[in-house]
């Protein structure tokens, strides 16, 4: 099933159950009124799997031919024309070649043949507001620190609806947790959103491998994951509205109701806006009279199993995984060394820790010790390095 065919599911089920009319199921697919109709009565004849289009998985008919496709990517390597782009490309083997392919097909058959790897930076552009609650969800991030404490610093992240202007705020220590938190609540509460655009520009995620147990080339963030496990699409934010992400003003103004109700850590901030900020706010400003498109997660999905952070790591001779600056023993599993293995770390918001070897979890213990950026164990106080058996001894 494409992307669309979950969203037309939950609408069509709607339906079916009384809840929505054609018409109101028409403007949130996007489509004339005629055509969800038909799709109502297919949805009631052959369930979900008839809403799926029928030429899904099969060739297209205005596909170029196997032998063009392969001419054009040979002159495109003998020529040396990958360097130049997809569009002087097309243009130079239209004219030696005669071959006439556009430079959107080329491009994709030199992204496939790994000829090209990306695009030109392009203007933003700003687009007009969502016409349906859940259609589209910004999420914007910055750096703070609280009022007393300017070395503590946080991370404050806003997620809020295009159309009606609903928010979800999270107060943490890292930037993942902050965008993780306020997505698993969105979740939580309103269902999937159609689409999400992040501010990268102020929001930074260390980039990790994609997954456990995948190919070693194939890197994402830890939220991408999260986000492709929720099948929601992920975008830049096209053309941000304030500067700083918008939250100078807010923070601004929450730094001031914190020092009045003597808030000075995460766990009373966030309960402090989920109880009364983010409450009041939604009603003051946030609109009602709009269509819920938001796809409802399954009750069948646990939570936990998508908003957690998984990396893998290497595990020493002496079964000692390093992760984020610790020190790990792992009960030894045989008597011979795991030679050039690795394992997989799952972490989760309140720090719950689980190290899998070879498919299943396994016990492991702390050691008294941290790590630096080698590899080398030392004493947190008098920073004298050790050697693995001291740490283990």
């Amino acid at each position: 099933m494409s992307t669309n065919d979950p969203m037309r599911v939950e609408v069509m089920a709607r339906v079916a159950a009384g809840m929505l009319s054609l018409k109101q199921a028409a403007q949130l697919l996007g489509l004339s009124y005629r055509h969800a109709k038909r799709l109502s009565q297919r949805y009631q004849r052959d369930g979900s799997a008839g809403l799926a289009h029928g030429h899904t998985g099969h060739r297209s008919n205005r596909a170029k031919p196997d032998a063009e496709r392969e001419l054009a990517l040979a002159f495109v390597r003998e020529r040396g024309l990958d360097a130049f782009g997809p569009a002087l490309a097309a243009s130079e083997l239209a004219s030696q070649t005669g071959l006439i392919v556009s430079h959107e097909t080329l491009r994709r058959w030199m992204l496939d043949a790994g000829l090209w790897t990306g695009s030109r930076t392009r203007q933003p552009v700003r687009t007009p507001a969502s016409a349906h609650f859940g259609e589209l969800v910004i999420a914007r991030g910055q750096v703070c620190s609280w009022p007393e404490e300017r070395r503590v610093v946080n991370w404050i992240v806003e997620l809020v609806d295009d159309a009606t202007g609903t928010i979800v705020m999270r107060v943490t220590r890292e930037a993942v947790w902050a965008l993780a938190g306020a997505l698993r609540i969105w979740v939580e509460r309103y269902g999937v959103p159609r689409a999400l655009q992040v501010d990268w520009n102020y929001i930074e995620l260390r980039q990790v491998p994609a997954g456990p147990l995948l190919s070693r080339t194939s890197w994402v963030s830890q939220f991408g994951r999260m986000c492709a496990a929720l099948a929601l699409p992920i975008a830049p934010l096209k053309a941000p509205n304030e500067p700083a992400g918008g939250l100078d003003a807010q923070w601004r103004q929450l730094a001031i109701e914190f020092r009045a109700r003597g808030i000075r850590d995460d766990k009373a901030a966030n309960a402090y806006l989920d109880a009364e900020h983010v409450p009041v706010h939604n009603r003051r400003f946030g609109r009602a009279d709009v269509e819920d498109c938001h796809r409802r997660h399954p009750a069948s999905v646990d939570l936990d199993t998508i908003f957690r952070l998984e990396e893998e790591r290497p595990i020493s001779d002496d079964w000692i995984v390093q992760y984020r600056g610790r020190a790990y023993q792992v009960d030894r599993e045989s008597r011979f060394a795991p030679v050039r293995d690795r394992v997989l770390v799952r972490e989760w918001y309140d720090r719950r820790l689980e190290i899998h070897y070879r498919g299943r979890a396994v016990k492991w213990t702390v050691l008294p010790y941290k790590t630096n950026q080698r590899g080398h164990f030392y004493r947190a106080k008098s920073g004298t390095l050790l050697t693995s058996d001291d740490a283990r001894s």
